[in-house]
């Protein structure tokens, strides 16, 4: 209501208001708890005055733009902030000012009928639209918690491992030895001179230069190796003949006191520390002392194979204990697969593996193996895409390109003979695949297995593994296996290997790294301890959750296989009972390849299942020849009974 004088009363300036009351203004007595008549003290209109224009309509009541008054419960969360110092009063007010955003939020988008939010017709923008991220961004980004920046490798310092080994002194007169050894050839008409003698930490090598008769070979001389080995008075000698490259035949004498070489000796060593790859490995030292390592990108894949007791399993752990020296998890991933459940447990949750668990089970080592095929199909695809060769070229380029380093990964299968037992025709594919294919994308396979037969390494495997590690072994036959040749079966066993590297000829005779369990504990416990971890969990729910692979069915072979329905079986006893009335060789299974034209393998089926109906048996004449003993009534019983059941088959 207006005044006498027209005028509405007006409060006192906010500059005049002292704090925590009201100040009095003229007149009129402001008091935060007493009633006052506005218009006791307004002074009466003139008669000659004009009354001021009462708006129509009330006067607009600007916004609020920050979510509205503070309510009580607002007006209490900031004084409980007040009373917070540092980290904590930091992370109050960040809830507080989310709760504001939520509630103005919910004041902005009033409901209509239905319970949906009312929608205004947008009008054309006079100016450019900026596009500003919406409240639920605002409010997702606010609590999503800040990244963590990436802690750099720390790589566990060498006083974790045994320290080198000193030199061991040879009890051995060397050049008693020597006279020995050319006394030995002489006997077998063999003259020769001593030119050099080489010790190492396992065996001394002697070169002696032969003079052999013409038109003699050199290879006479291997010959006599168990001789020369009686005379020296050790359990085996290897002979070179000749030494690559030069005119003369090396005798390799094993020592009577052998040198361990500790993994730390070859860590430290030149060749180890001036290598700039990170995927570098120790493999051992060789007879004049220099040390081995190896290259993942270089091998590029490994095989490892020798009887139990001769050093494998301290291989593999050199490998990766290098590995965890020299490379950080950005580098190299570990897929490891261990059917024992002992040998690679201890790795398990390192942060160089691509899963935190190692593999045990046959059904996951093979999904394991078949998402390798399937990564490199994607890698393949993307350096396709990008126009990278391989992996090298692409890490190269990051600084240019601003992507993400692709790390190598590295399969470790310590026993494959169990895996390859169990899903043969599945895994022979997919490991054949990767290792004739992942090279140049950056995945790499390390077999090891104590069974180096050909039906657990096959042709198709072994020619795509060029880099080969030979233990001692049985016999010849499983040397040439692993290495095409033979000299694995006289190694000493030990750490004592043969080393085929790709891109040379000739193997090479190294003392292999020996690492103890208990220098393997302190080293993964170190890493565990002070670096951080990141897995892959999309590979492992698919490796270890995945639902088990059907088998693909075999495609028929060639030569099918014979069973009792078979019309080569009935072919087979025809021929057989003719062969008994008529003449007198003897049933067998070059006699079906000779008459039938059948290959070894389906004639030797053919009759393992004569066997199996008991229808051979040894001739009466002859103890040594076997006939068919079934009779021409039994012979046409059988052969309706193939008949009808084929015809049944058919009809269905």
């Amino acid at each position: 209501p207006l005044s006498s004088s027209g005028i509405y009363p007006q409060p006192p300036a906010a500059e005049s208001l002292p704090v925590g009351g009201y100040k009095s203004s003229g007149d009129i007595s402001y008091h935060p708890l007493k009633k006052v008549d506005p218009l006791s003290s307004v002074p009466p209109l003139e008669p000659d005055a004009e009354l001021p224009q009462v708006p129509s309509e009330p006067l607009p009541v600007p916004r609020e733009v920050t979510g509205g008054k503070m309510s009580g419960a607002a007006i209490q969360s900031a004084t409980d902030i007040a009373h917070l110092n540092g980290k904590d009063k930091e992370q109050a007010e960040m809830q507080a000012r989310l709760e504001n955003l939520r509630k103005s939020k919910e004041l902005a988008q009033p409901l209509v009928g239905g319970g949906k939010p009312a929608i205004s017709k947008p009008q054309k923008p006079s100016a450019p639209v900026v596009h500003q991220p919406t409240l639920e961004q605002v409010i997702k980004q606010a609590e999503a918690p800040s990244p963590k920046p990436k802690r750099p490798y720390i790589a566990p310092p060498l006083s974790l491992l045994d320290p080198p080994r000193e030199k061991v002194a040879q009890d051995d007169d060397i050049d008693e030895k020597g006279e020995r050894l050319l006394a030995t050839l002489r006997n077998f008409k063999i003259g020769g001179v001593l030119e050099k003698v080489d010790v190492g930490p396992t065996f001394t090598m002697y070169s002696v230069k032969v003079n052999l008769k013409e038109g003699t070979s050199v290879s006479v001389v291997s010959k006599y190796y168990k001789d020369i080995a009686m005379q020296m008075e050790v359990e085996s000698v290897r002979l070179q003949a000749p030494i690559p490259g030069k005119n003369a035949i090396g005798v390799e004498i094993p020592n009577k006191n052998r040198r361990t070489v500790n993994l730390s000796e070859i860590l430290m060593s030149k060749e180890f520390n001036e290598s700039t790859d990170p995927a570098t490995f120790a493999i051992g030292v060789d007879l004049y002392g220099t040390s081995h390592i190896g290259k993942i990108m270089k091998l590029p894949h490994l095989l490892v194979a020798g009887q139990t007791g001769a050093g494998k399993s301290c291989c593999v752990n050199s490998l990766i204990v290098s590995l965890l020296y020299k490379a950080s998890p950005d580098d190299v991933r570990f897929i490891m697969v261990d059917p024992k459940r002992v040998e690679l447990s201890v790795y398990s949750g390192i942060p160089h593996m691509l899963m935190d668990e190692i593999i045990c089970d046959t059904d996951k080592a093979i999904r394991a193996i078949s998402w390798a095929e399937q990564e490199m199909d994607r890698r393949t695809r993307y350096f396709q895409e990008t126009g990278y060769r391989n992996i090298e070229e692409y890490n190269s380029d990051l600084k240019n390109s601003g992507l993400e380093k692709m790390p190598l990964i590295v399969i470790i299968i310590d026993e494959f003979a169990d895996l390859i037992t169990t899903g043969k025709k599945p895994v022979e594919t997919s490991i054949g695949r990767i290792a004739s294919l992942a090279r140049a994308v950056g995945i790499h396979l390390v077999l090891a297995t104590q069974r180096p037969s050909v039906d657990v390494i096959p042709g198709t495997i072994r020619n795509n593994i060029p880099s080969r590690i030979a233990f001692r072994v049985s016999d010849g036959g499983s040397s040439r296996t692993i290495l095409d040749t033979v000299g694995a079966e006289d190694l000493l066993g030990m750490g004592d290997m043969l080393y085929m590297e790709y891109g040379k000829p000739d193997v090479q005779r190294i003392q292999g790294a020996f690492i103890s369990n208990a220098e393997v504990k302190r080293v993964v416990e170190f890493v565990k301890a002070n670096n951080d971890c990141s897995f892959n969990m999309q590979a492992k729910d698919e490796i270890f959750n995945g639902k088990p692979e059907k088998k693909p069915d075999a495609p028929a072979p060639k030569e099918r296989k014979a069973t009792r329905n078979s019309p080569d079986l009935l072919d087979a006893l025809a021929l057989g009972i003719e062969l008994r009335e008529t003449d007198g060789n003897s049933f067998s299974t070059s006699y079906i390849q000779r008459r039938l034209g059948f290959g070894y393998q389906k004639a030797a089926r053919i009759v393992d299942t004569i066997k199996e109906m008991d229808y051979i048996a040894p001739s009466d004449r002859d103890p040594k020849k076997f006939v068919v003993t079934m009779t021409r009534e039994e012979f046409e019983e059988f052969k309706a009974a193939v008949e009808a059941e084929n015809d049944d088959g058919g009809d269905q």
